[in-house]
């Protein structure tokens, strides 16, 4: 049904991204779509005007997917075409929507995207219920990386560990890194506090901190600034880049 959809597909339709099907089809794979209000839509002539990433997805996956199909859409060429033109839902939104009000959910869910987009082999960019569905799934660890980098009470505010270095540090925790260092690395690298770092070299996360300011996030980025965490937490001298000091493991961390 959905190849016979698609045949009936508007001829200046935009694009197809594979990367959001593909994304569409793990989900529907995996079960996890779920029936709502959007779905597949025709306009009064017949053709297929908004749908055609959920169809190429059902396609993909080969798998049967319950969806609202709407007919006669009003559609006129030369008129504003407003389907899908709204602002897409963040993953905090979709958190909003779905009642989950837990502190590490939400604090640290710009962390995990980073780690699924540049820490696995192959990563990419991942939808808001799938980061909601790792958290659950590695709660503990997560957990520990909030309470590394959560609200500081005392001064207000958060602090300003950016997602490339929250995905850093749940590499560091995942491979046992001594979560007092990580947190005087945080401290060192939000706020400039270096006491209590006879044992490590501050410098490192400051030397760190511009590099990731000047630079675009990528799994390059991702690798170096383990490196530093490294190189912090066991009071090294000097910054050698490792390429794996961190390394994924699929069966722990997937």
């Amino acid at each position: 049904m959905a190849k016979e959809m698609l045949e009936r597909n508007m001829k200046n339709n935009r694009r197809v991204n594979h990367d959001t099907v593909n994304r569409y089809a793990r989900i529907m794979k995996a079960g996890g779509w779920n029936l709502t209000h959007q779905g597949i839509a025709f306009d009064t002539s017949g053709l297929l005007v908004d749908g055609q990433h959920r169809l190429q997805a059902i396609v993909s996956a080969n798998v049967p997917v319950e969806m609202m199909v709407t007919y006669d859409v009003e559609h006129h060429e030369g008129e504003a075409f407003t389907i899908d033109a709204g602002r897409r839902r963040t993953t905090l939104n979709i958190m909003q929507i779905s009642g989950i009000d837990d502190v590490v959910y939400k604090n640290t869910a710009s962390y995990v995207s980073s780690y699924l987009k540049w820490k696995p082999a192959g990563g990419r960019k991942v939808e808001a219920t799938e980061v909601i569905a790792y958290i659950e799934r590695h709660y503990s660890e997560i957990a520990e990386l909030y309470s590394i980098t959560r609200k500081d009470l005392k001064y207000g505010g958060v602090r300003n560990i950016p997602a490339l270095v929250g995905a850093a540090l749940l590499s560091a925790i995942y491979r046992g890194e001594n979560q007092d260092a990580l947190q005087k690395f945080c401290n060192v690298y939000s706020k400039n506090e270096v006491s209590g770092c006879e044992n490590y070299n501050p410098r490192h996360a400051l030397n760190i901190r511009d590099y990731v300011r000047d630079h675009r996030d990528s799994k390059e980025a991702l690798a170096r600034v383990e490196s530093a965490i490294y190189a912090f937490c066991n009071n090294r001298s000097m910054l050698r880049q490792r390429d794996d000091c961190y390394p994924y493991n699929a069966a722990m961390d997937a």
